[in-house]
């Protein structure tokens, strides 16, 4: 059974921020991605795996405002 989740987050100017995405019960991450709202040159994406039972990024913002980033987790189990 395959399933996936999402979480976002707004990061503030010159932050990096963290995020991780648990999997639903009795599943394990099989794949993920990070999306960034931005349009400036300065948000990037630092990290992104999965994890035992998560996937999680980190995404720096370098920009000079607000930047909204959206961690997807793809997970499988039972």
């Amino acid at each position: 059974r395959l399933c996936s989740c999402a979480a976002g987050v707004t990061t503030h100017p010159g932050l990096r921020v963290d995020r991780t995405v648990p999997c639903p019960c009795a599943s394990v991450p099989l794949s993920g991605g990070v999306y960034s709202f931005s349009t400036g040159l300065g948000a990037n994406l630092n990290t992104y795996a999965p994890s035992t039972n998560t996937f999680y990024s980190y995404f720096n913002n370098a920009d000079a405002v607000d930047n909204t980033v959206q961690t997807i987790a793809i997970c499988a189990g039972t």
